[in-house]
C-alpha cells in the first residue's frame, strides 16, 4: 500500500470514529407516537368547553339566609353568566319570569360549585330565584338599564 493510499485510509477511519456532534436519529417508535400524541393533546384544548363568563353572581351568606351578590346585574343579551355557590346548601338559579321559549335553569349548584348559564339572545329583565329557597331572588337586566325599565309608579299622561 502506498503512502497516499494509507493516508486516505487513515483519514476515512478517523472520520468514521470521530465523535459526532449531531444527535442520533430518533427511534421510529418515538417519532411516530409523540407527534400524534402532541396533536391530540392540542386538539383537546380546542374542544374544551368555554370557561369564561360575561358576569359572575355569587350565592353568599349562611345556609339559612342566602343572597345573590349582586342581586341586580346588567348584562348583554345572550350573555354567559356564572353562578357560584359559596354557601353550605345546594341552590339553583331558575328564571321565574321567563316565557317558555326564553326560560333557563342552572340545575343544582352544589356548595363550592360554579355553574354557567347562557341567557337567551333577547333583551329584557329576568327575575330569577332558587327552587329550594323562596326568599333567594335576583334580577338580570339583559340589554336594558334599570332606569329604562318600567316601574309601577311611572305612568304616561
Amino acid at each position: 500500500m502506498s503512502g497516499r493510499t494509507r493516508n486516505a485510509f487513515r483519514a476515512g477511519l478517523a472520520r468514521a470514529v470521530s465523535p459526532s456532534y449531531h444527535l442520533p436519529p430518533m427511534p421510529r417508535w418515538v417519532r411516530y407516537s409523540l407527534f400524534p400524541a402532541a396533536i391530540a393533546f392540542s386538539a383537546l384544548f380546542i374542544v374544551l368547553p368555554q370557561t369564561g363568563a360575561d358576569a359572575t353572581i355569587k350565592i353568599t351568606g349562611s345556609a339559612a339566609s342566602p343572597t345573590f351578590s349582586p342581586s341586580v346585574r346588567s348584562v348583554g343579551p345572550g350573555a354567559r353568566v356564572a353562578f357560584e355557590n359559596d354557601t353550605r346548601a345546594t341552590q339553583t338559579a331558575t328564571c321565574l319570569s321567563c316565557a317558555e321559549r326564553t326560560s333557563w335553569d342552572s340545575g343544582d349548584i352544589q356548595p363550592g360549585q360554579t355553574v354557567f348559564v347562557t341567557l337567551p339572545a333577547v333583551r329584557g329583565e329576568f327575575e330569577y330565584g332558587s327552587r329550594y329557597d323562596q326568599q333567594l331572588t335576583g334580577r338580570l337586566l339583559a340589554g336594558v338599564s334599570s332606569e329604562a325599565s318600567p316601574s309601577p309608579s311611572a305612568s304616561g299622561s
